[in-house]
């Protein structure tokens, strides 16, 4: 199955973080299950689970646990430090994951930034094999955020497979930090599992240097009568994040979704600003530009199955089919 399950950065196929930890994981027991019997391992083995190991922890935050996209949720499969103490047992040894690494991760369609304080990982990865979509949420063009080595923004997360307005709700594109347009998911999800048609996404730049600079469009809203395609744009420096997103075709509603991490409370500032406090850290600036609205609303996070905590989502809507936003925060 490595052929066919296993895309040439390492990444799983299905292009959850959940659900590739858990493969690694098996694949790590499969190696134990050898050795206990003194059965030959297949060379190519050791070098997968390195492999796959450096995906993990380029897809993992700063604080050691995997990012939202997809069907993720904690406490699932082990975390990439623990993987990698258990492959160390079995004579694997797994280079020690480095939070300040960035990443281009091509065939998967994801890319990681890291820039001083920020830690930016963006979403520009197809839903998943096209014949196996099940665990695909429509979060084409989406992005999580942490600082300081905490979360920031971040996508809902999975907290429940059953098929109903929930499961609905959280596959939405309205779930995960990014555009909606004309009130539709990018990709059709139903049923739980299912995905009729759905978004196309191409990578068009990645540059890690500094500033890093990331851009990536989707047709997932070409099924509109206007044929729309978003594009997106992220600048990552060591205090700014600065977004494009430009809608192409005749303008339509469109309302661009910011999900905060509990751990952060949302203000309105002053003209088209948000501000994020915590009493942990210092604040967080989110400007608009070029918006008819800006709401900030009740949400939940999911971090695990079973389990909604409160946070709050920053809708802006557009005025024109583009919208400019600048995070920034303070060296503290």
């Amino acid at each position: 199955e490595f052929s066919e399950q296993v895309l040439n950065d390492s990444g799983h196929f299905e292009l959850s973080t959940m659900y590739h930890a858990i493969f690694l994981n098996d694949l790590v027991d499969l190696v134990n299950v050898l050795n206990a019997y003194s059965q030959t391992v297949p060379k190519p083995w050791a070098g997968h689970i390195v492999r796959m190991s450096n995906w993990l922890a380029a897809m993992s935050h700063p604080d050691g646990e995997i990012s939202f996209f997809n069907d993720a949720a904690l406490d699932i499969a082990p975390k990439h430090t623990e993987i990698a103490r258990y492959a160390s047992r079995l004579n694997i040894e797994v280079p020690e994951a480095d939070s300040n690494v960035s990443a281009i991760l091509r065939d998967s369609g994801y890319v990681r930034a890291v820039s001083g304080l920020a830690c930016l990982i963006c979403d520009c990865a197809p839903v998943g094999p096209t014949y196996l979509p099940g665990h695909a949420h429509a979060d084409s063009l989406s992005f999580e955020l942490s600082l300081r080595g905490k979360r920031v923004l971040v996508n809902s997360g999975t907290s429940t497979y059953a098929p109903g307005d929930e499961r609905q709700r959280q596959r939405g594109t309205a779930a995960h930090n990014t555009l909606v347009v004309d009130g539709l998911d990018s990709s059709e999800v139903w049923a739980g599992f299912r995905v009729a048609r759905r978004a196309n996404t191409v990578l068009l730049e990645a540059d890690l240097s500094d500033p890093a600079v990331i851009s990536a469009s989707h047709d997932g809203y070409c099924r509109l009568p206007g044929r729309h395609v978003h594009k997106r744009r992220w600048q990552l420096d060591n205090d700014n994040l600065y977004i494009e997103d430009r809608v192409s075709g005749p303008i339509v509603p469109v309302n661009a979704y910011f999900h905060v991490h509990p751990n952060y409370h949302a203000t309105r500032a002053a003209n088209n600003a948000v501000k994020l406090e915590s009493g942990e850290a210092s604040s967080v600036v989110i400007d608009f530009d070029s918006v008819d609205d800006i709401r900030i609303e009740d949400g939940t996070w999911h971090p695990y199955f079973g389990v909604a905590e409160r946070n709050q989502v920053i809708i802006a809507s557009l005025g024109s089919n583009s919208l400019d936003t600048h995070v920034s925060w303070a060296e503290n």
